[in-house]
């Protein structure tokens, strides 16, 4: 990140965009584990475990810049 810009190489191809606030958050959830014995979990029912919430996203929208080296 050059001065604030978010910038993603792939290849000889250089991207540059902005952070923007998403308005809805969104959870990042994964599959628990059934090892927990506080809780009784049979065969049919499916625990979920929060792995993160997601509050900002990357913006590129411009055409890749090709990097001549």
């Amino acid at each position: 990140m050059v001065k604030g810009i978010p910038t993603m190489i792939i290849g000889s191809h250089e991207l540059k965009g902005n952070i923007q606030s998403l308005t809805h958050p969104l959870v990042l959830l994964r599959q628990g584990s059934k090892q927990n014995e506080d809780i009784r979990v049979d065969d049919k029912t499916r625990n979920y475990v929060i792995a993160g919430v997601i509050k900002k996203k990357i913006l590129f929208n411009s055409y890749p810049k090709i990097i001549m080296r």
